[in-house]
């Protein structure tokens, strides 16, 4: 028997669920689409009652797959799939440690960035999100660096390249290594290369990444 949940916290989640399938199934019957609305609820429920929220982001994450493959969706469907993809980020904020948050976050990378030609900036944004909601200052920079590979794939390179001048604070504020810093600066520069009326910018950032191996 499933346990119906009264509480309005983890009502947003269980919303995001019903709400996606059944936007996703919308071209098919009532007779298919109502009982996996029902089925992944209850186990979405379940997930929710045993604190286990690594399963639910995984289920969740599932539910949106099809809305974030979609060639065309309408305003309302766009703005559903956004807020539901926020939902999801903030699974983060309820683990019970920094590795499982961390976890959970490398599970929303992995899918934002499969397939990243498919509604880029709406991808970015939803990092960012998941990025202002980690408590984890690796996995800040974790998120960080997926968003330039997502822009750089998904040809968007607009949406991060305002960031760069924040680099060297993010750098220092992260506290991350110089392998993890060549790493960022490489992704910086090629963003930058094929960047108009950048050449400064993207020297200044090929210097850094030559630095870093400055002494190694």
């Amino acid at each position: 028997m499933v346990t119906i949940i009264n509480t309005t916290e983890d009502e947003p989640m269980l919303a995001v669920v019903r709400s996606t399938v059944e936007l996703a199934w919308a071209d098919v019957g009532a007779e298919v689409t109502d009982p996996e609305v029902a089925r992944l609820c209850a186990e979405a429920q379940q997930h929710v009652l045993a604190g286990r929220w690594l399963d639910m982001a995984a289920l969740m994450l599932a539910s949106v797959d099809l809305l974030l493959l979609a060639t065309r969706l309408s305003d309302k469907a766009a703005a559903d799939l956004e807020c539901s993809l926020t939902v999801i980020c903030n699974l983060v904020t309820k683990a019970g440690s920094e590795d499982e948050a961390l976890e959970i976050a490398r599970l929303i990378c992995a899918k934002l960035t499969h397939q990243p030609g498919e509604k880029p900036t709406l991808r970015i944004k939803v990092l960012f999100s998941l990025y202002n909601l980690l408590p984890s200052l690796s996995g800040k920079a974790l998120v960080y660096r997926k968003a330039l590979e997502l822009a750089a794939a998904g040809k968007t390179a607009d949406c991060v390249v305002p960031t760069f001048k924040n680099i060297d604070a993010f750098v220092a504020y992260w506290g991350i290594g110089k392998p993890e810093q060549r790493d960022l600066f490489l992704a910086v520069t090629r963003i930058l290369k094929d960047q108009k009326g950048m050449t400064k910018e993207y020297f200044k950032f090929l210097n850094k990444y030559l630095a870093t191996f400055d002494g190694s």
